[in-house]
C-alpha cells in the first residue's frame, strides 16, 4: 500500500501532455515507477530484517550514509532483476494498451457526471413573439449548463470550440428573435457558420478522444458548413436572390 500510494500520488503530479507524448510520457513514468515500486516496498520491510554478519542489513546504531550504502546494496542484490523486468514490461504495456484506455478513460469521465446540475433560471424578457420563443428554448435546452462544463472539465482546444460554438449560436438567436424565418437569407447567413463551428467542435473532441480525425471530403461535402447542400441557398445561387 505504501509503494502503491506514491506511485498513484506521483502519476497525479504530471504535467499535462496530449497525443503521442502523452502516451510516452506515461510509458517512461510507468517504467520508473516499477523502480520505484521495488525500492518502496524494500525500505518498508528491511529495517526490520536484522543481520549482524551481513553487510547490506540493517544495523541499529550506524551513520545514516552507512545505512543508505547498504540499504542500496541490499535493493540491487535482492530486487534490481524484478524490478527492472517490472519497468520493461509497464513501458511496453503502456505503450501497445495507453491510447485505448486513455480513450475508454475519457469517454467514461464525460458520461459520469455525478455532480449536481447547475441549472439557470429561465430569464423573463419582456415583449413578445419569435424573441420570447427564442429565449426559452435555448434556456430549456440547457446551453448555459453545457458551457459551463465546457469550462470546468474540457481541454482548451475543447473549451475554445464550444466558445465560438456558443457564440455563433447566440447569433442564431438574435437573428431568429427578430422574426427572420428559416428560409430568409440572414437566417442563413448565421445558420451556415454555426453549422461550421458545430463540425469544427466535433472533430476537436475527436482529436481529444485520440479518435480517427475526418473533414468534409470523408462524407462527400464541400465544406462543413453545408451551403452547397442547403436547398435555399442553392436556389439563392442559382437565381441571384
Amino acid at each position: 500500500m505504501f509503494g502503491c500510494a506514491f506511485v498513484g500520488m506521483l502519476a497525479g503530479l504530471l504535467p499535462r501532455a496530449t497525443g503521442r507524448r502523452e502516451v510516452l510520457m506515461l510509458a517512461v513514468y510507468g517504467s520508473l515507477s516499477g523502480y520505484l515500486f521495488g525500492f518502496l516496498l524494500n525500505l518498508s520491510f528491511w529495517p526490520f530484517s536484522l543481520d549482524p554478519n551481513s553487510s547490506i542489513a540493517y544495523l541499529p546504531g550506524l551513520p545514516f550514509t552507512e545505512q543508505w550504502q547498504r540499504y542500496l546494496a541490499f535493493d540491487v542484490a535482492t530486487s534490481l532483476g524484478w524490478d527492472t523486468g517490472r519497468a520493461v514490461t509497464n513501458f511496453v504495456c503502456v505503450m501497445l494498451a495507453g491510447p485505448a484506455v486513455l480513450t475508454t478513460f475519457r469517454r467514461a469521465a464525460r458520461k459520469a457526471r455525478f455532480r449536481a446540475p447547475v441549472r439557470f433560471a429561465a430569464r423573463k424578457p419582456d415583449g413578445e413573439g419569435p424573441d420570447l420563443a427564442a429565449r426559452a428554448a435555448f434556456d430549456e435546452a440547457g446551453v448555459h449548463e453545457v458551457r459551463e462544463r465546457f469550462f470546468i472539465d474540457a481541454s482548451a482546444q475543447v473549451a475554445g470550440a464550444g466558445q465560438a460554438m456558443f457564440q455563433q449560436l447566440r447569433a442564431v438567436q438574435r437573428v431568429v428573435g427578430s422574426g427572420a424565418a428559416h428560409t430568409s437569407a440572414a437566417f442563413h447567413d448565421a445558420y451556415h457558420p454555426y453549422l461550421d463551428l458545430v463540425w469544427a467542435y466535433r472533430v476537436s473532441v475527436r482529436g481529444e478522444l485520440k479518435d480517427r480525425a475526418f473533414s468534409p471530403e470523408s462524407f462527400g461535402w464541400e465544406a462543413w458548413d453545408g451551403r452547397e447542400r442547403c436547398p435555399v441557398c442553392r436556389g439563392e445561387l442559382t437565381t441571384g436572390a
